[in-house]
């Protein structure tokens, strides 16, 4: 149908509309028609597309509108047509190119928040929400934000980027920042931040509770306080949470020691979402922490500090995709977690291989390596 007939037809359904809908359909049908009128060809794609929250929750409910009224012969063939060519709006999360993310909101494990504080005329939101167990994610918005000139992901680092994706230098020196407490007790928590794509510009996605020793309760009361630094008043959400899915806890009492590095498992994870692992790394005979890292050799550390990192693989030799980790010190060991991509499919056994990190790629450390099956 060429642009000028979808026009016709739009004018014709809108003379007659308000003969045979109630007011509220209408009002939906009139937001749908300023949208198809605002259609025009493209011959390329553009590199950013505005993106509400608000949008997404008020086409679904048009979407849902259009699809009953189709099916109920209200309208002429040409504009059933013209109405089932709207494109699906889909989650944050189906979009992120994360496969957990992907996974959860396929497998209905996200949790819809639609929490909304508005200070000093500036919106934020937090809509979508998962916590499997391993890891917390959930998408944060402004919703005062188009994506046009500014993401949210470049606003909160106060960076832009280049046209290659790398940070140019910071603007403000206040930064932007998130606490996060369990039942009303702060808790120590690393988080982090990505992008939520080009179809989302004004959102980030937020993980958290990720960080070594950090494990949350099945159900807990979640407080998230947002630090805008453009904003003097905090933004505080408090969201009920409960673990979305069940999980495979692997442990092992396997200790395998090399170049002063004693190495052990503490704990993989698996989950539809998210697979996690925790790692002790000690000295022999070493009970303070600056004695284990003095004791490890120079060719496992960069500017002075360890740089160990740790793959896992299964059976075939699949590896999953690295969301990255974090790390402490205290006593006498080094405890250290790393979030990967769920598996599609269960594995047999997993294999857990540290690396020292290089220019060409990465340096496994064989005599360090365990084996666990999967029960």
């Amino acid at each position: 149908m060429s642009q000028v007939d979808l026009d016709n037809e739009i004018s014709k359904w809108k003379a007659r509309q308000a003969e045979i809908l109630p007011e509220a359909v209408r009002l939906r049908m009139d937001q749908t028609y300023a949208s198809l009128e605002g259609i025009t060809p493209t011959l390329h794609k553009s590199k950013r597309r505005p993106y509400l929250l608000r949008l997404m929750i008020t086409a679904a409910s048009i979407a849902a509108v259009c699809i009953a009224l189709i099916g109920s012969g209200f309208v002429s063939p040409a504009m059933a047509e013209a109405l089932k060519r709207i494109p699906a709006i889909e989650s944050v999360f189906r979009l992120a190119g994360d496969l957990g993310l992907r996974t959860a909101d396929e497998q209905g494990l996200t949790k819809d928040v639609n929490e909304r504080i508005t200070h000093d005329g500036v919106t934020l939101s937090i809509s979508e929400l998962v916590f499997d167990g391993a890891r917390l994610s959930f998408v944060l918005t402004d919703e005062g934000l188009d994506g046009k000139e500014t993401t949210l992901y470049e606003a909160w680092s106060d960076r832009k980027l280049d046209e290659n994706g790398v940070p140019l230098p910071k603007v403000n020196v206040e930064p932007n920042h998130i606490e996060f407490l369990i039942n009303g007790e702060s808790v120590n928590t690393g988080y982090s931040l990505r992008a939520a794509g080009e179809q989302a510009p004004n959102s980030i996605i937020v993980g958290a509770l990720h960080s070594a020793k950090i494990k949350a309760p099945d159900r807990f009361d979640l407080t998230v306080v947002v630090k805008y630094a453009k904003i003097d008043d905090a933004f505080e959400f408090h969201i009920p949470v409960a673990t979305s899915t069940e999980s495979i806890a692997l442990t092992s009492s396997t200790v395998k020691t090399h170049d002063n590095i004693q190495f052990q498992l503490d704990r993989i994870e698996l989950t539809p979402v998210t697979t996690r692992l925790e790692v002790i790394i000690k000295s022999p005979g070493k009970k303070d922490i600056k004695d284990v890292a003095e004791a490890i050799p120079d060719k496992y550390k960069i500017t002075g500090f360890l740089n160990i990192e740790f793959d896992i693989v299964d059976e075939n030799g699949a590896t999953p995709v690295s969301l990255g980790g974090s790390g402490s010190g205290e006593g006498d060991s080094f405890v250290y977690t790393s979030l990967f991509e769920p598996y599609r499919t269960r594995p047999k056994e997993l294999t857990v291989k540290p690396f020292i990190p290089t220019k060409d790629g990465k340096q496994y450390i064989p005599e360090l390596e365990i084996t666990v099956p999967v029960q």
